[in-house]
């Protein structure tokens, strides 16, 4: 009988790495079921979104006709997280999330840019604002409009971790 050499053991197991985007006060060790409700309004506060319980997490703020599309992330209580707008002239829909309410470059945290011109799922990459080549995008973020659910966000390093 013929002796077939050993399969080659398979890669480590990559542990997921922790990131804070925006502020550690955020993170958990378990997911976190949200949902974000569209408005439909031409004041302020286009967005909300919710816990299973209903309880309102965040808010988002902004007009619905402005030049970059400018928009303000707000927590529970009204305290500015983030603001993002869209970057004007670009073929992919680019926007910048910055600090605050600042829209200065220097308080850049991330940009975020659909996968491909064309899709039939939503599928985002996005870059920490330290990954300047964007040749390789630092999370994935996967999902459908239509069916209402963000399926995964995945991280970079050296293959895509995606919690199924």
């Amino acid at each position: 009988m013929m002796a077939y050499p050993p399969a080659p053991a398979p890669p480590p197991m990559q542990t997921p790495v922790s990131v804070s985007v925006i502020d550690p006060h955020f993170q958990v060790g378990y997911a976190v079921d949200l949902t974000i409700q569209k408005k439909i309004s031409l004041a302020e506060g286009g967005f909300g979104v919710t816990d299973i319980n209903g309880n309102i997490m965040f808010t988002v703020k902004g007009k619905l006709f402005s030049l970059h599309d400018r928009r303000v992330l707000v927590d529970a209580v009204g305290n500015p997280l983030v603001t993002f707008q869209q970057k004007l002239l670009t073929s992919h829909r680019r926007w910048q999330v910055f600090r605050g309410e600042s829209t200065d470059s220097s308080n850049l945290l991330f940009s975020v840019k659909k996968s491909s011109l064309i899709q039939f799922k939503t599928k985002l990459d996005v870059f920490m604002a330290s990954n300047t080549s964007e040749d390789v995008c630092d999370f994935r973020i996967d999902g459908s409009y239509y069916e209402r659910f963000m399926r995964r966000i995945c991280w970079k390093h050296q293959q895509y971790h995606c919690p199924t």
